[in-house]
C-alpha cells in the first residue's frame, strides 16, 4: 500500500515560527486535532499510512513533501522531507498555487483523489448549472465590476423562470466558494455592490425552501446534504439557518439534523441518481449534494462539493459519532482509489 498524503491549508507547517512556539500539535484548533487523530488512527488499523502536510511544503521540483505530520503509536510526530506517492485532495479553494501543484502532480504520474478534473468541475457553481440546468437555479458568472454585477441581477429579473425562484432576493455567490462564505442576499437595495470588485462570482434568483419537507418533519427553509461514495448515498442530514437567516452553515448558525438514508425521500434520490449517472469520468469518487424543496414539490440542487467536512462539532455527542462513520466511508474508498 502506497504512502497518502493529506494536502491542505488547514495544518501548520512542521517548520514554521508559528509551529515552534505552539504546542506539538498539526493543528492550531483543538477539534481538527481530535478529529484528525481518529482519522489517521482508522486508516492504521487498515493498514494504510498517512501524512498530513500543509499544500505549500510541497516541492514541485522534487516531487515531495518537506516536511509534515503523521501519527506512530498514538502520538503526532513530525516528519521531514518525504517523497510523494499518492495525493488525498483537501487543498484549498482553486488558485493559482493549487492548479501549479495539481498539474506537477499529474506531469508526474501522481494519483489523486478525487480526480482533478472531477473536483475542479465539483468547485464551480456555474458548471454545475451548465451541467444540471433543470436542477439547479438560473445561474450567470460575473468577473468584473459593479456595474457588470448590477447587469446580471437585471438580466435575471428580466428572465422567466420556475415559480420556485424569486427574484425579489437575489443571491450573490463565490464561483468557487465553500461553508456559506461570501454569500449575500440583496433585494432593491444595490448599495453593497458598490463597495467591492465582483471577481468569479455568480448571481441567482432566490430559491424560496419555507415550506419544508414533511416527509421528514421540518417546516422551513433548509438544504439536505447526501453525501456519495462510489455512486452509493451513505450519508445525509439537513442544514436548516437560522429563524428568518438564508445561510444553513453551521458557521453562521445554522443547525443540523442527521437523516438515515433509508428516510430519504425519494424525490431527493432520483436527483442524486441523475446527477451520479453523469460523472464517469472516475470510477471512485467521493461527494455531497446539496439538495432542497421548492414550494412547487420540485427538487433543486444547489451544489455539488468533492470535500465533505471530517472535523466534528466537540460540544455534539451525534455529530462527533456520525464523522467518525464519515471518516470509515472515506478511508474505503480512498484505498479503492489508491489500489485502482
Amino acid at each position: 500500500m502506497k504512502t497518502i498524503v493529506m494536502l491542505n491549508d488547514d495544518v501548520v507547517s512542521p517548520k514554521s515560527r508559528a509551529r515552534r512556539l505552539n504546542s506539538n500539535l498539526p493543528y492550531s484548533d483543538a477539534a481538527f486535532n481530535q478529529s484528525y487523530d481518529h482519522f489517521l488512527r482508522c486508516a492504521e488499523k487498515k493498514g494504510i499510512e498517512i501524512i498530513i502536510a500543509r499544500y505549500t511544503d510541497y516541492s514541485m521540483a522534487k516531487g515531495h513533501v518537506r516536511a509534515g505530520w503523521k501519527l506512530t503509536h498514538g502520538y503526532w510526530e513530525k516528519v521531514g522531507e518525504t517523497p510523494v506517492e499518492f495525493v488525498y485532495d483537501k487543498f484549498p479553494a482553486l488558485d493559482e498555487k493549487t492548479r501549479a501543484i495539481k498539474e506537477n502532480l499529474v506531469e508526474r504520474g501522481i494519483g489523486i483523489f478525487n480526480d482533478p478534473s472531477l473536483e475542479n468541475f465539483f468547485k464551480d457553481k456555474a458548471a454545475t448549472q451548465d451541467i444540471f440546468p433543470d436542477l439547479v437555479p438560473y445561474t450567470l458568472a460575473v468577473n468584473g465590476t459593479s456595474d457588470e454585477m448590477m447587469a446580471a441581477i437585471e438580466e435575471v429579473r428580466g428572465t422567466n423562470l420556475h415559480t420556485d425562484l424569486s427574484t425579489n432576493e437575489i443571491v450573490m455567490k463565490p464561483r468557487r466558494g465553500h461553508s456559506g462564505k461570501g454569500i449575500f442576499v440583496i433585494d432593491d437595495n444595490y448599495d453593497i455592490l458598490k463597495s467591492k470588485e465582483w471577481q468569479n462570482y455568480i448571481v441567482q434568483p432566490f430559491l424560496e425552501t419555507s415550506d419544508g419537507i414533511p416527509e421528514l418533519g421540518i417546516t422551513g427553509r433548509h438544504d439536505l446534504r447526501v453525501i456519495i461514495a462510489d455512486g452509493k448515498p451513505r450519508q445525509a442530514y439537513l442544514r436548516m439557518p437560522p429563524e428568518g437567516g438564508y445561510i444553513s452553515s453551521m458557521d453562521f448558525g445554522g443547525e443540523i439534523q442527521y437523516v438515515n438514508i433509508e428516510q430519504i425521500p425519494s424525490c431527493f434520490l432520483d436527483v442524486v441518481r441523475t446527477v451520479d449517472s453523469e460523472l464517469t469520468s472516475c470510477k471512485h469518487k467521493l461527494y455531497s449534494i446539496d439538495m432542497a424543496l421548492g414550494k412547487s414539490g420540485k427538487v433543486w440542487m444547489y451544489e455539488l462539493n468533492g470535500k465533505p467536512g471530517q472535523v466534528w462539532d466537540p460540544s455534539n455527542p451525534e455529530d462527533i459519532e456520525q464523522t467518525q462513520k464519515l471518516h470509515e466511508i472515506i478511508l474505503d474508498t480512498l484505498i479503492k482509489a489508491v489500489n485502482e
